[in-house]
């Protein structure tokens, strides 16, 4: 196992070929995880770190570690190992793309709801101007009997 630190203002080119974008950022790369790694999203306390090393930083079933797969994973593997590096490069690409219509779907949807909550912030502040007048003012300054 090997633990890095790498300082994205001078590593600028390795950090966006692994797609950090915010600091800090913790990564970790293993036989199942894509090329880029998995971001940690857990504690950041030594023994948190720990147990989530224990539980997930092993050997796990992949190409070299195949009497670590289940018969299910080992026969996904061997299909896979069976087809030709661009057969598996199209599958990946045919994934990439499926995922970037699902960002772009989530963006343009996200960008629609940003427009929804400005109008009714504006609405809403409106509605409060026109109510909160000189004469409530006076109406709430004066004391309960």
């Amino acid at each position: 196992m090997l633990i890095g630190d790498v300082d994205c203002t001078v590593e600028v080119l390795l950090c966006e070929q692994y797609g950090v974008t915010g600091y800090p950022t913790i990564k970790y790369l293993t036989d199942s995880t894509p090329p880029k790694g998995e971001d940690y999203e857990g504690g950041r306390e030594f023994d948190q770190l720990k147990a989530f090393a224990d539980e997930n930083l092993k050997a796990s079933c992949g190409p070299q570690n195949m009497h670590l797969c289940d018969e299910a994973q080992s026969a996904i593997l061997r299909k896979y190992m069976a087809m030709t590096a661009s057969e598996r490069k199209k599958i990946l690409a045919d994934n990439e793309k499926e995922i970037a219509a699902a960002e772009e779907k989530f963006k343009a949807g996200a960008a629609e709801l940003q427009e929804t909550y400005a109008k009714l912030q504006a609405a809403k502040d409106a509605a409060v101007k026109a109510v909160n007048t000189r004469e409530l003012s006076l109406l709430k300054g004066i004391k309960p009997a």
